[in-house]
C-alpha cells in the first residue's frame, strides 16, 4: 500500500513526504520531480511551452506510473485531483493524506508557485481544489502547528 499526500501548494507536502518516508524506510517520490525528470524541463517551462494542458496530461501519464508502485510514500501537486482519472489510479492502492493548512500560510514568493503569489489566488484556488481534496482523501491532517504534530497525525492514522 502505497501513502499519497495531496494539498495545496506550500501546504508542506514534499517535506511531510519526506518526513514519513524516513519514519516508514519507505522510498519517497514527489510527482512533479518524475514530471520533471521525464520531461527535462521544469514545471514552469512545461506550462509555458505546452500549457496546462499539456501539463496534466504529464501528471497523467506519471500518476498512472506510480499508481502501481508499492509501499512508497508520494508527494503530488497541487492540480492532482482536478482529474478525477488521476485519483482513481492513486487510489487503487493507496490511502490518501490531505494536508491541510490555513490560507494564509500559503502564500509564497516563490516564483515556481505563480499561483500562490496573493492571499486572494491561494483563496480562489482553495475554493475551487477544497471539495476535491476533501472528496478524494482518506484521512485530512492538519498543518498549522508544527511538521512533527502533521506527521504524528498521519502516523495515528498509520496504525
Amino acid at each position: 500500500m502505497n501513502y499519497i499526500l495531496i494539498g495545496m501548494p506550500s501546504a508542506g507536502k514534499t517535506t511531510l513526504g519526506k518526513m514519513l518516508s524516513q519514519k516508514l524506510n519507505r522510498p519517497f517520490i514527489d510527482l512533479d520531480d518524475l514530471i520533471t525528470l521525464k520531461a527535462h524541463m521544469t514545471v514552469p517551462d512545461i506550462f509555458k511551452l505546452e500549457g496546462e494542458s499539456g501539463f496534466r496530461l504529464r501528471e497523467t501519464e506519471a500518476t498512472k506510473e506510480v499508481s502501481h508502485y508499492q509501499d512508497y510514500i508520494i508527494s503530488t501537486g497541487g492540480g492532482i485531483v482536478k482529474n478525477e482519472i488521476n485519483m482513481t489510479y492513486l487510489k487503487e492502492n493507496a490511502v490518501v493524506f490531505f494536508i491541510n493548512r490555513d490560507l494564509n500560510k500559503l502564500i509564497s514568493n516563490d516564483p515556481s508557485r505563480p499561483l500562490s503569489k496573493n492571499k486572494e489566488a491561494v483563496s480562489l484556488l482553495y475554493q475551487q481544489r477544497q471539495p476535491l481534496y476533501i472528496k478524494y482523501c482518506d484521512h485530512m491532517i492538519d498543518n498549522n502547528k508544527t511538521l512533527e504534530d502533521a506527521l504524528q497525525q498521519m502516523i495515528h492514522f498509520i496504525k
